[in-house]
């Protein structure tokens, strides 16, 4: 697999390097995050930063959407059924062997997204 690695310039040309292995909950992610998640997780990070904004005035927040948006996603993992994890599992298992340029590209969208929000 090979993902890209920032240069450190802004709008500069991404260098490809190899991709590690996803993690269960980066393979649940990419399963689920669309259909199942996106809209809750874009609610529940309105309501933080307008919480936020109301109560420390002028003040960064504590966590940046990126952390918050991959601390949901863990925790729902987490808590998912037996059976769910088993089609995880086995969706992690045939991105390794079909290197999975999917999976690594819908994380990469989640993440450029993140960035843009």
């Amino acid at each position: 697999m090979t993902t890209t690695k920032p240069t450190g310039k802004a709008g500069g040309v991404l260098k490809l390097h190899k991709h590690r292995i996803l993690q269960p909950w980066q393979a649940y992610y990419a399963l689920t995050y669309e259909s199942k998640w996106k809209s809750q997780v874009d609610q529940e990070w309105k309501e933080i930063t307008t919480e936020w904004v109301r109560n420390n005035p002028g003040q960064p927040l504590s966590k940046s959407r990126f952390e918050f948006g991959n601390a949901f996603i863990k925790e729902k993992y987490e808590a998912e059924s037996t059976e769910m994890k088993e089609q995880v599992e086995e969706f992690h298992q045939n991105s390794l062997v079909k290197s999975s340029s999917e999976a690594v590209g819908a994380f990469q969208e989640y993440v450029l997204m993140i960035k843009k929000t």
